[in-house]
C-alpha cells in the first residue's frame, strides 16, 4: 500500500466514508500478494526438485558409461585375457610335475638295478678274498686286489647311497607338488575359464540394462522436460496476481482520492461508478484466470505423479537388475583375487620345487660321473686280475672267473647308468629354464587390478543407490508440493467473493448521490485514469467519463515481459 492510500485511511474519519471500503480492497489485496507468492514459491521449488530428480535419473545410467565404469571395464578386459593364460599355465606347471613323476617312477628300477649290482660287487670282493687267501702261489699283488676290490665296493655303496637319497628327496619333492596342485585342482579347477565367461556375460548384461534405462531417461527426461515448462506456464499465468494487485491498489488510491478531496456530486458520482465497474471486472477476471491456473495445476500434479512413479520405478529395476549384476561382477571379481592369491602360492611352490629338482638332478648327475668312474675302475681291475691270474693255471683260473663276474658287473652297472643318465636329461628337459621373473609381478598387478575393478564397481552402485533414494526422497516432495499448489489455488476464488459486495456498496452510494449537482472535476478524474497500466482499466473509465476528461493520455504502461520470476511474484 502507497503512502497516498495510507493518507487517505488516515483521514477517513473526517472524509468521505470511502476509507472503509479501501481497507478491505487493501486486506483482499495483501492475501492475494501472500497467497500467489506462496503457490508461486511452490512452483518454483517443485520445478527445482523436478530437476534434481531428472538428473539423478539421468545420473543412473550414465553411471554405467562414466569413467569409473569404463575403468573398471578395461580392467575386467585383461583380467579376462589373462585368467586364461594363468589357467594355462598352472595347467602346464600340473602336467610338468606328472611329466616329472613319471621320470622319477621310471628311474626306480634301473636305481634298484644299480644298487643290486653294487652289492653283487661286495660279494665279489669277499669271495676274492676267500679266493686269495687259499692259493699257495699268493703274493702280495692278489693281497692288493682283494683290498682294492673291498675299497671299490665301499666307494660303490657310498655312492649309490647318495644317489637314492638324492632321488628319493626328487620323489619327495614331485610328491608335495603334485598334492599341491591336485589341491589346487580340487579347489579352482575350471574357476578362472567359468570366472571369464560370467564376467563376459554379466558385462552383456549390464550393457543391456543400460541401454533398456537409457531408453527410459530419454522418455521421462521428455516428460519432466514438458512437466517443467507446464510449471514456468503456470507460473506465467500467476501473472494475474500481479495485475489484479495493481488493479486493486488503483480502486483503492481512487477511494482514497475522494476522501482526501471535497468533489462535487457529480464528479464522486461518477468516480464510484467508474471504480464499481473496475472492481466487476477484475473479479471477474481473477475469477476466471484463478479456474484456469487451479484446473492446469490439478493436470499438471496428476501428470507430474504418474512421471514421478515412472521415474521411481525405473530407477528401482535398473538398481535391482544392474545392481545384481554389478554385484554379481564384484562377487566374481573377488573369487579371481582368491584365485590369483593361490595361484601365486602355487607358483612360489613350483619355482620351489624347480630349484629342489634341479639340485637333486645335479646331485645325481655328479653322482652318475663318480659311477662312470667306478665302472671304469672295475674294468681296470678285472684286467689287471685276468692278466695275472693267467701265470698261475688252474690254480688262478677261480680268480679269472671273479674277474670275468666283475667285467660282467661292470658292463651291467653302465647299462643300468645309461639308462639313468637317460632319465636325468630327459628330467632337466622336462624342468625347462628357470620361471619368467615377471610372473610374480604380473599376478601381483592383477591382484591389483581385481582389487581396483571392485572398488571401482562398489563405487558406481553406491552412487546408483544415492541417486535412486534421492529419486525416491525428493519424488513425493515434489507431488506434495504441486498438490499443495493445485489445492491452494481453488481457495484462491474466495478473495472476489467481497468484491462483489464492495462493487455494489458503491453503487448504492451512486444511487444515494443521484445525478448530483456542480461541474466534473476533469482533473481528479485524470489523475484517477493516468494511474492505469492496463488497457481494460482505460477502456472502462474513457467509456464512463467521456473523452472531454482523457484529453491527456499518457502512454500505456505495462508488466515486464521479460520479468523475473521473482519480478512476477511481486
Amino acid at each position: 500500500m502507497n503512502a497516498l492510500t495510507t493518507h487517505s485511511i488516515d483521514e477517513a474519519a473526517t472524509g468521505r466514508g470511502h476509507a472503509a471500503a479501501a481497507e478491505a480492497l487493501a486486506f483482499s489485496r495483501r492475501s492475494i500478494e501472500k497467497s500467489f507468492l506462496d503457490m508461486g514459491q511452490r512452483l518454483l521449488d517443485s520445478s527445482r526438485l523436478l530437476r534434481e530428480i531428472t538428473s539423478a535419473h539421468e545420473g543412473m545410467p550414465g553411471e554405467l558409461q562414466g569413467e569409473h565404469f569404463t575403468a573398471a571395464v578395461a580392467l575386467l578386459t585383461r583380467l579376462q585375457e589373462e585368467a586364461g593364460k594363468i589357467a594355462n599355465l598352472q595347467d602346464a606347471n600340473g602336467h610338468r610335475v606328472v611329466a616329472l613323476m613319471a621320470m622319477a617312477r621310471d628311474l626306480e628300477d634301473p636305481i634298484d638295478s644299480l644298487s643290486k649290482a653294487i652289492r653283487n660287487l661286495g660279494l665279489i670282493a669277499i669271495n676274492a678274498r676267500i679266493i686269495a687267501a687259499g692259493m699257495s702261489q699268493m703274493t702280495g699283488d692278489f693281497d692288493s686286489f682283494a683290498l682294492e676290490m673291498v675299497e671299490l665296493g665301499r666307494n660303490a655303496a657310498s655312492i649309490v647311497t647318495e644317489f637314492s637319497k638324492a632321488h628319493r628327496r626328487l620323489i619327495d619333492a614331485l610328491t608335495h607338488a603334485g598334492s599341491a596342485n591336485a589341491a589346487f585342482r580340487l579347489k579352482h579347477e575350471g574357476t578362472l575359464p567359468a570366472i571369464s565367461i560370467r564376467l563376459g556375460e554379466q558385462l552383456a548384461l549390464i550393457d543391456g540394462h543400460k541401454t533398456h534405462a537409457l531408453a527410459d531417461v530419454a522418455q521421462s527426461s521428455r516428460m519432466a522436460g514438458v512437466i517443467s515448462r507446464r510449471i514456468g506456464e503456470a507460473v506465467s499465468a500467476m501473472q494475474i496476481g500481479d495485475i489484479t494487485r495493481q488493479r486493486l491498489e488503483h480502486v483503492e488510491d481512487a477511494l482514497a482520492d475522494l476522501d482526501a478531496h471535497d468533489p462535487s456530486p457529480a464528479t464522486e458520482s461518477l468516480a464510484l461508478r467508474v471504480q464499481a465497474l473496475q472492481l466487476a471486472e477484475t473479479r471477474e477476471d481473477f475469477s476466471r484466470e484463478v479456474a484456469a491456473i487451479t484446473k492446469a495445476l490439478l493436470s499438471l500434479s496428476s501428470d507430474a505423479q504418474r512421471v514421478l512413479d515412472d521415474s521411481c520405478a525405473q530407477s528401482d529395476a535398473l538398481l535391482s537388475n544392474g545392481g545384481t549384476a554389478l554385484a554379481g561382477l564384484v562377487s566374481d571379481l573377488g573369487s579371481v583375487t582368491e584365485v590369483l592369491g593361490d595361484y601365486e602360492t602355487m607358483r612360489t611352490r613350483i619355482e620351489a620345487l624347480r630349484r629342489e629338482v634341479g639340485s637333486c638332478v645335479g646331485d645325481m648327475q655328479d653322482r652318475m660321473d663318480d659311477i662312470g668312474d667306478l665302472e671304469q675302475s672295475m674294468r681296470l681291475l678285472s684286467i689287471n686280475t685276468s692278466v695275472r691270474c693267467s701265470r698261475f693255471g688252474e690254480e688262478g683260473r677261480a680268480l679269472r672267473v671273479v674277474a670275468q663276474e666283475m667285467r660282467e658287473l661292470a658292463a651291467y652297472t653302465v647299462e643300468a647308468a645309461t639308462t639313468i643318465t637317460g632319465g636325468l636329461k630327459r628330467s632337466k628337459t622336462e624342468l625347462g629354464s628357470d620361471a619368467d621373473p615377471e610372473a610374480g609381478a604380473t599376478t601381483e598387478a592383477l591382484s591389483a587390478d581385481a582389487s581396483r575393478a571392485i572398488e571401482l564397481l562398489e563405487g558406481v552402485v553406491e552412487r546408483m543407490r544415492a541417486r535412486a533414494a534421492t529419486i525416491a526422497q525428493v519424488g513425493p516432495r515434489t507431488s506434495r508440493l504441486l498438490r499443495d499448489a493445485a489445492v491452494a489455488s481453488e481457495t484462491y476464488g474466495r478473495h472476489a467473493q467481497d468484491w462483489q459486495g464492495l462493487a455494489s456498496h458503491m453503487d448504492q452510494a451512486c444511487e444515494r448521490i443521484g445525478e448530483g449537482g456542480g461541474d466534473v472535476d476533469a482533473g481528479l478524474l485524470d489523475r484517477m485514469r493516468q494511474r492505469y497500466t492496463m488497457v481494460a482499466e482505460r477502456r472502462i473509465h474513457d467509456e464512463l467519463c467521456g473523452e472531454e476528461v482523457a484529453e491527456i493520455d499518457q502512454p500505456e504502461r505495462r508488466p515486464n515481459a521479460g520479468a523475473s520470476a521473482s519480478d512476477v511474484f511481486f
